[in-house]
């Protein structure tokens, strides 16, 4: 889209609030205009004060903020030419993704400049950098559910209506263990949990159960084993399926019933549909990794053992930074 289209597009937008009395869906910062970010800020203050920002409070508020630019006659000229508030949501939806590729297209010169001086950072770390950043600027076109309370709640007790009539079924994917499914009614799309607890506790050995109760109804696994090979997490999961002590396995020193055992469990968690990737990762590598398999479930063991893809020397804001992005996976 040109520059001319993109203005037409922002004007659009705004004329359709100023119609409909609300304000812009859309950072002002994301605006390719100057005039129409001011004129965003102000609507959107407006309204956050419990003022409808029709075209007459918002023309006086603009005159006053901006000492007259833009003009008052500039937002009449949008008001008149937009002529419906049908498409509040679509011209919304364009003016952000015309934001994200301005970010991008900074962030990507930015990205050519640095590696022609690295000031001692090896590539790899710059392009790790650059595909983070990337990463955060696409946030912004992600799809977005109702925010008004009305449309809010109606999904709401239609949800729970639904949920009445199913009993006391689970409303989210089912741990294997009752108990846990009663606190949590399932592991359900969006949810992030983390198991906490002192090392040596069975962390790993709970995750793994999960894994193995939920890959038995078909949903696919994704296991990000920061910590220990794929080969030992295989070697604890054949050992808990054949109920055989784990030691006994790493040792080889298995009677033939055992053994048989082994074998039996062996071939049935060979069918399941669970991955295990092993190595050293950054929070960008799983998002990645995790985009391409498409699973039902992630796994990662564990959490501080995932490497910040950028580096701020505040290791709170690091994990807290890959929390967020790891979340925003779901």
């Amino acid at each position: 889209m040109n520059e001319l289209a993109l203005t037409h597009t922002e004007q659009t937008l705004l004329g359709s609030c100023l119609l409909a009395r609300r304000s812009p869906p859309v950072a002002a910062g994301d605006f390719f205009l100057e005039k129409h970010a001011k004129i965003t800020e102000v609507m959107q203050s407006l309204e956050s004060e419990g003022i409808k920002p029709d075209l007459a409070v918002t023309s006086v508020k603009v005159y006053e903020a901006h000492k007259g630019n833009p003009s008052v006659t500039y937002l009449a000229e949008i008001y008149e030419q937009a002529g419906s508030a049908d498409n509040i949501d679509l011209f919304s939806r364009m003016v952000r993704e015309h934001a994200v590729a301005r970010r991008m297209k900074k962030k990507a010169q930015q990205f050519l400049t640095e590696l022609g001086s690295p000031n001692g950072k090896k590539p790899i770390e710059i392009a790790s950098g650059f595909g983070a950043e990337i990463l955060k600027s696409l946030d912004s076109t992600t799809s977005e559910s109702h925010g008004d309370m009305l449309t809010g709640m109606t999904e709401f007790i239609s949800d729970l209506e639904a949920r009445m009539e199913n009993g006391n079924q689970l409303v989210g994917l089912s741990t294997g263990l009752p108990k846990l499914d009663e606190i949590t009614c399932g592991l359900c799309p969006q949810d992030l949990w983390i198991l906490a607890a002192r090392p040596s506790q069975g962390k790993t050995a709970l995750a793994l159960n999960i894994a193995r109760s939920i890959a038995f109804e078909g949903i696919s696994v994704l296991i990000f084993s920061l910590d220990m090979s794929a080969m030992g997490l295989r070697q604890r999961m054949a050992a808990t399926e054949a109920r055989i002590n784990l030691a006994k396995i790493r040792s080889g020193n298995l009677s033939a019933p055992e053994y048989g055992e082994v074998i039996g469990a062996s071939t049935r968690l060979g069918k399941l549909p669970i991955t295990i990737l092993d190595g050293p990762a950054t929070e960008l590598d799983i998002i990645q990794k995790s985009h391409s398999h498409c699973p039902g479930l992630i796994i990662i063991d564990y959490l501080t053992k995932v490497r910040p893809s950028q580096k701020t020397g505040n290791a709170n804001y690091d994990y807290g930074e890959i929390s967020k992005s790891i979340k925003d996976l779901v």
